[in-house]
């Protein structure tokens, strides 16, 4: 039987676990679940998810410390999260999260309804099927492909994670237009976001750091937000 793709869940809640499986096994996706963070990283020797559900509160390694993992490794970084957490989880915590590379996050209790409604959205986000143009370029030396989710400096491959590559291709998609930080938040992050806008400048941030002398390009136009220069 076909399915929508596969997704890993790691939490060691088994009623959570079987709740979870049954709302997407329905829906057709392929499920599989581990109850920590190094039966999650032994199951993807075997092949890797096309999105995991991750709970924060893991026994042994958190789940703070496997999204850095995941998220520091060439293999894995692609893969998009979405965090189970807590009731109480502080809004500092959130935005933790969403710094060091989650798509999105769902506070405990939830429906099975909102669930699969985030993850429809992240993979949406994530998936550039659909894009009329699949090459977009700056100049004769950057250069990223959107089907192969790829991007080159002067034929050198550079190291993005999803967030990053999603807003360089934004950038490039709306060169010398000034792109408010809010604007940012709901194209690239796809949830309104309550707080700071502080999301966008740190990954902002490490794209700079990444692109090199190619970061002068994407200029911080003061109180609301940044313009890429052509």
């Amino acid at each position: 039987m076909n399915t929508k793709g596969k997704i890993l869940i790691v939490d060691d809640e088994p009623d959570i676990v079987e709740f979870i499986e049954a709302v997407l096994e329905k829906e057709g996706y392929q499920v599989t679940s581990a109850e920590s963070a190094d039966a999650a990283l032994q199951s993807m020797e075997s092949g890797k998810p096309d999105l995991i559900i991750l709970d924060l509160k893991l026994p042994g390694v958190s789940g703070f410390d496997l999204c850095k993992i995941l998220k520091s490794k060439d293999e894995t970084s692609g893969i998009p999260l979405v965090i189970l957490s807590g009731k109480y989880l502080r809004p500092e915590d959130k935005v933790q999260a969403l710094d060091i590379g989650a798509d999105d996050y769902i506070t405990k209790p939830f429906y099975g309804g909102e669930l699969l409604a985030r993850i429809k959205a992240v993979l949406r986000r994530i998936d550039y099927k659909g894009e009329d143009v699949n090459i977009l370029k700056s100049g004769t030396s950057l250069e990223v492909n959107i089907p192969e989710h790829t991007a080159r400096i002067s034929g050198k491959t550079i190291k993005l994670t999803p967030k990053e590559f999603d807003l360089l291709v934004m950038f490039l998609k709306k060169k010398n237009h000034v792109l408010k930080r809010e604007f940012l938040l709901e194209s690239i992050w796809g949830y309104e976001y309550l707080g700071t806008t502080r999301t966008v400048d740190v990954h902002v941030r490490r794209l700079r750091e990444k692109l090199g002398t190619l970061s002068k390009k994407i200029q911080t136009v003061e109180t609301i937000g940044y313009k890429f220069i052509e």
